[in-house]
């Protein structure tokens, strides 16, 4: 896109702000999603060499980007995948001059652009498919579909312990910020913010998207 190098310093500032917020210093397992072409994948590997990533990103275009940028990373790995509340395909628009904005198609959405059908699978079963039991570091940033992600993550949620989660309020969200936030906490996990980036995007200076960094309480009761 047209913000090139400037994105990626923007990312590894924004990710070293909340890396640095972690008690636990030793992230194994990370997972990405919405990884586009890796920005967020490679600031965490610079601050956390040792860690393995999973980066998710279902545009094909955007897709073979990321893979070229993290070929010589051999603890980086990438998967051209929707994450989504169940096992399905989903209908996305891509446009080439906009990349970081491809988002799942829904009602609300007054977006242009390609139509593309993409594999989707729910967190849940990626994480059992490949193995994961526990996820130090859960980013999800995917254009107004969180409510999706988490609705198809509830037991991936319980062995989370911290997640990186965008926060949108635009004319296309189909959920309020109540909402997913009340979708942090169950019987079984309890996410607590940490801090929050918000980018004014209108003139009007109302919140429209964030990035949230919360951190499971129950994880860490568990784990002491």
């Amino acid at each position: 896109s047209e913000f090139g190098l400037e994105r990626f310093h923007t990312t590894l500032i924004k990710q070293g702000e909340f890396l640095s917020m972690l008690e636990d210093r030793n992230l194994r397992t990370v997972i990405d999603i919405g990884a586009n072409v890796g920005n967020v994948s490679l600031a965490v590997n610079c601050l956390f060499p040792k860690a393995k990533i999973y980066a998710i990103e279902p545009i094909l275009d955007i897709y073979q980007i990321l893979k070229k940028s993290t070929a010589n990373i051999k603890n980086v790995y990438t998967f051209p995948l929707a994450i989504s509340n169940t096992a399905r395909e989903v209908t996305m628009l891509y446009d080439k001059k906009n990349p970081e904005g491809s988002l799942v198609l829904n009602k609300l959405v007054k977006f242009k652009g390609r139509k593309i059908r993409v594999k989707a699978l729910t967190l849940d079963q990626f994480l059992k498919q490949n193995n994961i039991k526990k996820v130090d570091y859960l980013k999800i940033d995917v254009e107004s579909f969180e409510k999706n992600v988490l609705l198809g993550a509830s037991t991936t949620l319980e062995n989370v312990h911290y997640l990186c989660l965008e926060i949108q309020a635009t004319e296309y969200t189909n959920y309020t910020f109540s909402e997913l936030v009340g979708m942090l906490h169950s019987s079984k996990y309890n996410f607590q913010l940490l801090k929050f980036h918000e980018y004014p995007t209108n003139l009007k200076k109302t919140f429209t998207l964030a990035d949230c960094l919360f951190e499971n309480i129950k994880f860490r009761q568990n784990k002491d």
